[in-house]
C-alpha cells in the first residue's frame, strides 16, 4: 500500500532516498547472498523447448539455454540468452529412463559458457512423468557433480536444471561456495515471457483465481476472470509522468493493476495544466514532484496498491535498476535517448517494452495534424525492436546527450528539432494514444484479441494504421546481440552512452520545464 502522506515539495523530495547501485556487474557472489531463483524465458522459447523434448516420447531428450543473471535483492534471476540442443549423434545412450551425452559436447557448452560468462540450465525430459514430475536419484548425483565442476572451474557462470514431464516441471538451482559434501540446492521458478503475459509455467494456467462481482463485474463479464487476475499481480514500471505516463498509469488502475513503479524527477508546472491526468490548480501552484501526484491519483482509486516512486532521471542507476523486476516497462518520455536506454534494458532484462507518444506538426504557427504512436516490443519476437524499427532517432539520441554547444551546431545545420521550444500538446490527443495503449497493454496480458505491434494514429484522417514492420534484427535485440539477456554483465547507460556521455546533460530534465512541455513528443 502506499502510505506516504501528501507533503511539500521539499519534504516528498527528502522523502526518496536513491539506492546504491550494483556492484561487480557479472559476479556472481557466495552461497550466502541467494536464498530464491528464477528462470526467465524469452518470448518463445518455451514452446521450442518443449517441442524438442517430447517431439519422441519413446525417449528422454535434454535441451540446454545459456544465461546471463541479475542479482534483486537475495533473488538470482537467470535470463536466457542461447538455446541449444544436441544433434542425434552427440546422444551416446538415450533410452526412456537415460541420457549419456558425447563429452566433447558438454565440454563445448562448459567452454561457451566460460568464454561470454554465461550460466547453464541443463532441461531434461522425463515422458513417462504426466503430473507428478520429479528428480531422480541419478539426476541428483550427476548434477551435483557437474554444479561442482562450475564452481570449482567457471567463477563467473551458475549451474541449473529443470526437469519437464508431458504436464509438470520443477527447476532447482545450485548455490556457489558450498562447503557442505552435499551440493546445496533451491528451488527455482520459471517464467515465460509469451502471451498472456502472466501465464504460470507449471500449468500453462493463469495465476490467481476468480473476483466474482464487485468492483470489476463489468470488466470480468468481458474478458474473464482468469485475466483479472493476472492484471493485479503484474509489475508496471512507467518511465515519465507527464501527459501521457500519468493518464496511463491512472487508466491501468482503473483496469485492476496494483503495482506501480513511477519514474520521473520533474514537478508539476501550471503548463502541465492541460493535459496531465489528476491534476489540480492546487497543484500547478503546490508544484509537486509528478510522481507523487499521480501516486495520490492511484491510491484514490486502489488504496491497496503498491507504489514505488523513484524522482530520479532514468539514466541514474537508483531508476533505471527498478526496472529489472518489472513485468512491463512503459516508456512515455520525450525524446530518444531515454527510449534507447529503455528499449536497451527490455532485451537486457527481458522485460517487454511499451513505448507510446504523440507529436504535433505546426506550419506558420498553424495547426497542420497530430500524430500517435504505440509501439509493443516482446524481446525473443520475430518483430524488430524500437531501434531497428526506426521508432528511435540515434542522431536525435546522441545530440540530447551531447553539450549544449554541440546540439546547437546540430540544430543549425539542420540534423536535429529545436530542442529549446515547447512542444504542442493537448489533451485529447493525449487521451486517444493513452486509450489505444491501454487497449494493448489490456490484451497483452489477458489475451482476448491479436495483437497489433506497431500502431499510428493520425489526427487528420482520423484513423488508426496497423503497420507491419520488417523482421529484421539490430544488435540489441538479436539473441546474437552483446546485451541480448545479459542482465547485470553490462551497465546499459555505459554500454550505449560512455562514461563521458552521461551528466552532459539530463535527458528527462534539460530545463527548468523543457521536459514538461515535450512529454508528448515522438
Amino acid at each position: 500500500m502506499d502510505t506516504t502522506q501528501d507533503l511539500g515539495p521539499e519534504d516528498a523530495a527528502r522523502n526518496h532516498a536513491p539506492e546504491p547501485e550494483l556492484s561487480n556487474p557479472g559476479i556472481f557472489i557466495t552461497v550466502d547472498g541467494i536464498d530464491s531463483a528464477e528462470l526467465v524465458l524469452p518470448y518463445g522459447y518455451l514452446a521450442k523447448i518443449r517441442d524438442y523434448l517430447f517431439s519422441d516420447t519413446s525417449k528422454e531428450y535434454i535441451c540446454h539455454v545459456l544465461c546471463g543473471h541479475t542479482l534483486i535483492g537475495r533473488r538470482l534471476r537467470l535470463l536466457a540468452c542461447y538455446f541449444a540442443h544436441p544433434e542425434p549423434e552427440d546422444y551416446v545412450e538415450q533410452t526412456l529412463a537415460s541420457i549419456r551425452l558425447d563429452p566433447a559436447y558438454d565440454l563445448a557448452l562448459r567452454t561457451e559458457c566460460k568464454k561470454q560468462r554465461l550460466s547453464l540450465v541443463d532441461i531434461h525430459s522425463h515422458p513417462f512423468s504426466s503430473h507428478a514430475v520429479g528428480f531422480s536419484g541419478v539426476d541428483d548425483h550427476d548434477e551435483s557433480l557437474k554444479a561442482k565442476y562450475f564452481d570449482r572451474n567457471l567463477p563467473d557462470s551458475i549451474f541449473a536444471s529443470v526437469v519437464m514431464g508431458r504436464n509438470s516441471q520443477q527447476a532447482r538451482l545450485f548455490l556457489r561456495g558450498s562447503q557442505e559434501k552435499r551440493t546445496r540446492s533451491v528451488p527455482m521458478s520459471i517464467y515465460s515471457r509469451d502471451l498472456p503475459l502472466g501465464s504460470n509455467t507449471e500449468t500453462g494456467d493463469s495465476v490467481g483465481g476468480a473476483f466474482g462481482g464487485g468492483r470489476f463485474d463489468r470488466q470480468i463479464r468481458a474478458f474473464g476472470a482468469e485475466g483479472q487476475a493476472r492484471l493485479e499481480t503484474t509489475k508496471v514500471g512507467i518511465v515519465g509522468l507527464g501527459g501521457l505516463g500519468a493518464g496511463l498509469a491512472i487508466g491501468l488502475a482503473r483496469l485492476g493493476v496494483r503495482h506501480f513503479t513511477l519514474i520521473d524527477p520533474d514537478r508539476a508546472e501550471p503548463t502541465n495544466l492541460n493535459r496531465l491526468a489528476g491534476m489540480t490548480a492546487v497543484d500547478a501552484c503546490l508544484r509537486p514532484l509528478k510522481i507523487d501526484l499521480v501516486a495520490r491519483r492511484i491510491a484514490e482509486i486502489d488504496g491497496d496498491a503498491t507504489i514505488d516512486r523513484c524522482p530520479w532521471d532514468i539514466f541514474q542507476p537508483s531508476a533505471w535498476q527498478r526496472l529489472r523486476d518489472q513485468d512491463l516497462i512503459i516508456a512515455a518520455t520525450d525524446n530518444h535517448s531515454t527510449r534507447l536506454l529503455l528499449n536497451s534494458i527490455s532485451h537486457q532484462y527481458l522485460v517487454p517494452l511499451v513505448s507510446i507518444g504523440t507529436l504535433i506538426r505546426t506550419r506558420g504557427g498553424e495547426f497542420e495534424n497530430g500524430f500517435g504512436e504505440v509501439c509493443t516490443v516482446l524481446p525473443g519476437q520475430p518483430e524488430p525492436c524500437l531501434l531497428c524499427s526506426q521508432a528511435i532517432d540515434k542522431a536525435e539520441a546522441y545530440y540530447e546527450l551531447g553539450p549544449d554547444a554541440n546540439r546547437r551546431e546540430a540544430l543549425k545545420r539542420g540534423y536535429i528539432e529545436d530542442y529549446d521550444a515547447p512542444a504542442p500538446a493537448v489533451h485529447h490527443l493525449n487521451g486517444v494514444v493513452t486509450n489505444l495503449a491501454l487497449v494493448e497493454i489490456h490484451n497483452l496480458i489477458c489475451g482476448f484479441m491479436p495483437r497489433r505491434p506497431h500502431l499510428h494514429y493520425s489526427m487528420v484522417e482520423r484513423r488508426v494504421l496497423s503497420i507491419e514492420d520488417e523482421s529484421v534484427h539490430c544488435g540489441v535485440c538479436s539473441p546474437d546481440g552483446l546485451n541480448f539477456a545479459r542482465g547485470d554483465q553490462i551497465d546499459p547507460v555505459v554500454n550505449l552512452f560512455g562514461r563521458d556521455k552521461i551528466g552532459a546533460a539530463s535527458p528527462m530534465h534539460p530545463g527548468d520545464n523543457a521536459h514538461d512541455v515535450r512529454t508528448e513528443g515522438v
